[in-house]
């Protein structure tokens, strides 16, 4: 009997540390799980960050050709910078324009 005995307390000490190692193992995948999620929603804020800033980027690229060309097609060197303006007065040139190019 002494023998069945120890075998089984052997077998529930491997059992509690096997049920210990799962514990760490489950643990220790939330753990990385978290820090997945939280690196990746990092990575996406980074994403818009450098998305709304290339859009800025464009956004003043267009700004600045527009308004050189207008500076190289009139003799108005100091544009206000007001879109609408500035749209107007290219409209009104391209009008300008389209009506010599009809005589």
């Amino acid at each position: 009997m002494g023998g069945i005995q120890l075998l089984n307390i052997k077998i529930l000490k491997m059992s509690s540390a096997l049920l210990k190692i799962q514990s760490n193992l489950i643990k220790n995948y939330e753990m990385y799980k978290e820090f997945t999620i939280k690196q990746i929603n990092q990575i996406q804020g980074i994403h818009i960050q450098f998305k709304q800033k290339i859009e800025l980027c464009e956004k003043q690229v267009v700004s600045v050709n527009f308004l050189n060309l207008i500076k190289s097609i009139t003799l108005i060197q100091d544009m206000p910078d007001q879109k609408q303006y500035q749209a107007q007065l290219l409209l009104n040139l391209l009008v300008i324009l389209v009506k010599m190019q009809q005589q």
